[in-house]
């Protein structure tokens, strides 16, 4: 393995061929592929070992001298052993499951793991390989031929610069870059990710050698250009039999991911050093998230509430977007909107063609098909490559004066207006869809009309009162306002009281403590913390943000879930006071949560690691050279009524500059978030247990 050099290659191809061959020859002598006979029947769960079998062996041993002899002294060696036996078993299943959930890095493996120990899994699909391969590509061959047009889209340039090159990278950079990678492994690999790590001396030079003649001679391996896809539920509650319900999700080779991921850094940091992404997207993107979109699109909806407005909200829906993207049109956006060219232009040339993939469900697979078009669903590249494809959306918006949030590939439209300005905001909107057919024809992306969801947002209940909006043509449905929808996993009712959000993250929050709880016997204290902080406590804070300014009343079923989780974790009573165990757990109750994590946002904005359309909602003072102008303060953002201190303009300065000096001027968001935690913790402890009296004796 040591001889391997890109310096004795001139083509990548070659290299990666003799790289698998002289791998896999060295795989045949020290871990030879052995075939084995094995009894389905003999199925057994994964933490009773050799020791558990040997044990079982001894009680029934016992129990056979028992009752050959029906002697007293060897019942009592019989009950003994046994008491012992299931003591052993208790104490293996319990290591296997703390173990277990520790390995896993995020909560949805957490969860996957879960339902499968609860024999809770959803079946596997029914058909076969061959079939979600065909409806596959018929339906993208359907998409494409409804959606083509004679019309040559026109593409705006964005960018005074361009990027003609790639540049090799270092050891060091390699090695921190898979570091940071999780450890996922397919049946591509060669070996697995784990084992490929470990081993960094050997493999890390000759994939660095890898990468760099890909860099050099502008070419994507082609064993890199096969994947498979694993058919993968959207929901539980689909109907699993129908081959629609699922999305085909790409499964790559971990190299080949090493090597997205080294193009990806470039080229965002190319992107992002030049400010040529569309502000309003924000899919994908670091510092940006679904919180941040839904910030600004409910801050603007409150204020325009404030003013006596309401606001229009149209949700679009693309059909497989991700899988019908053109190729030679994505890399004329590449190159003319963003300045992508030369050999940078030619690698993205060769990762997009000659591609293959098929379908995997169990131990069958499909024939191997051509990717002819579309990015792999499951790549590094392939989201950063969509957001440029459609980089143009935002611009069709906003040319008709309308506002736009937009992450991925979901879609939102939305205008704030006055009773008597109604029609003319009806009539852009329709003006805007119809450019918005057209282009999306032209980039051969196809609408889906039946998906789309209409909204008004007004504080009275003339929200019911208000016309439906008829679709232009080709469609001719006519869209229903709502009287909520669900908008990048959270639920905006019209009134904007949150409501159906709420109860809805309550019940998911109880059902899944309910299945905590059937496995509660098996666990210790830091892996049941754990694992409700990842099934529990991360759907409370899902964007808490939006609950600043909420009555109790609405707050009181996340409330009382969030105490049950507390009362779980702790192993007490239903009806305990829950105070000391927050205390214990060193939990902030919930308004302190929310205030935490607008504060964490405002901390972001005033140290420009924020998404723009946050950084222009807060004011800040001018530099002028004094004392005070270095403590980080935020000008409070002025309102008419109550119900506007719910947006972000005002709730965000005001519990900013409500925080002591010491803290606002710190630089590490990590020492931010420990002394923000201390300092919201050590209030709740005075509003808990001191008298007003002495509360306001103590220094914060």
């Amino acid at each position: 393995m040591s001889g391997f050099s890109s310096s004795t290659f001139d083509d990548v191809d070659d290299f990666m061929n003799a790289f698998v061959l002289t791998t896999s020859s060295i795989l045949d002598i020290l871990a030879p592929l052995k075939s084995f006979r094995y009894r389905l029947s003999s199925k057994k769960a994964p933490w009773f070992d050799h020791e558990c079998i040997l044990s079982k062996r001894s009680v029934r041993k016992l129990e056979r001298a028992f009752r050959s002899s029906l002697s007293i002294s060897s019942w009592n060696a019989w009950k003994d052993y046994l008491i012992s036996h299931r003591t052993l078993l208790f104490n293996k299943h319990s290591s296997y499951l703390r173990q277990s959930i520790i390995s896993f890095s995020n909560s949805k493996n957490r969860w996957s793991f879960l339902s499968k120990l609860l024999h809770k899994n959803s079946p596997p699909p029914s058909f076969s390989p061959d079939e979600y391969l065909n409806f596959i590509t018929d339906k993208i061959y359907n998409i494409r031929s409804s959606s083509k047009s004679n019309t040559t889209p026109s593409f705006t340039k964005f960018s005074p610069e361009c990027l003609s090159s790639f540049t090799p990278i270092t050891l060091s950079h390699l090695t921190k870059l898979i570091n940071s990678m999780s450890s996922t492994t397919c049946s591509l690999d060669l070996i697995p990710t784990s084992f490929f790590k470990e081993l960094s001396h050997l493999f890390y030079p000759i994939v660095l050698d890898l990468i760099n003649l890909s860099l050099i001679t502008c070419k994507f391996p082609s064993a890199f250009k096969s994947s498979f896809i694993i058919p993968t539920l959207k929901n539980t509650s689909l109907d699993p039999s129908s081959l629609s319900s699922y999305r085909p999700v790409s499964n790559l080779s971990f190299i080949s991911k090493i090597l997205e991921k080294v193009i990806y850094e470039q080229l965002n940091s190319y992107l992002n050093n030049f400010s040529l992404l569309p502000s309003s997207q924000s899919g994908f993107r670091v510092g940006h998230s679904t919180e941040t979109a839904l910030l600004k699109l409910y801050n603007d909806i409150i204020l325009s509430s404030d003013s006596n407005m309401s606001t229009i909200l149209l949700c679009l829906d693309f059909s497989s977007a991700f899988d019908t993207v053109d190729h030679s049109l994505l890399l004329n956006v590449l190159e003319i909107s963003f300045g992508i060219t030369g050999s940078c232009l030619s690698w993205f040339n060769s990762y997009l063609s000659n591609r293959s993939f098929y379908v995997s469900i169990e131990s069958s697979r499909s024939s191997v098909t051509s990717l002819t078009y579309g990015v792999p669903q499951g790549s590094i590249l392939g989201p950063l490559l969509f957001i440029l494809y459609t980089s143009e959306l935002p611009n069709i918006i906003s040319s008709f004066s309308l506002d736009s949030q937009i992450y991925a590939d979901d879609s939102y439209i939305y205008s704030s207006f006055s009773d008597s300005s109604l029609d003319s905001v009806v009539n852009k909107i329709k003006s805007c869809l119809h450019t918005i057919i057209s282009w999306s024809s032209s980039m051969c992306l196809k609408l889906n009309p039946d998906k789309f969801e209409l909204i008004y947002f007004n504080k009275s209940s003339k929200s019911f009162l208000l016309p439906s909006l008829a679709l232009p043509p080709p469609s001719s449905l006519s869209l229903v306002p709502s009287p909520s929808i669900r908008s990048l996993g959270f639920i905006l009712d019209a009134h904007l009281s949150l409501s159906p959000q709420i109860l809805s993250v309550s019940k998911s929050c109880y059902f899944h403590l309910r299945r905590i709880k059937q496995l509660l016997p098996f666990l210790d204290d830091p892996t049941l913390q754990l694992l409700i902080s990842s099934l529990v406590l991360s759907r409370i804070d899902y964007c808490n943000s939006l609950y600043f300014g909420l009555p109790d009343t609405t707050l009181s079923p996340l409330t009382k879930a969030f105490n049950s989780a507390a009362r779980l974790v702790a192993r007490s009573p239903k009806f305990s006071s829950i105070s000391p165990f927050l205390i214990l757990l060193h939990w902030l109750p919930l308004r302190y949560r929310v205030t935490f994590k607008i504060c964490v946002i405002m901390f972001k904005i005033h140290n420009s690691i924020s998404p723009i359309y946050l950084n222009n909602l807060i004011k800040k003072p001018p530099k002028l050279g004094l004392r005070s102008s270095s403590f980080n303060r935020s000008f409070r953002f002025s309102v008419k009524h109550s119900f506007a201190k719910r947006s972000f303009s005002y709730s965000g300065p005001f519990l900013w500059n409500s925080l002591p000096s010491s803290l606002t001027a710190t630089k590490s968001l990590m020492v931010f978030r420990r002394g923000l935690k201390a300092y919201l913790f050590k209030k709740f402890m005075a509003e808990r247990f001191c008298s007003p009296r002495k509360r306001r004796y103590i220094k914060f």
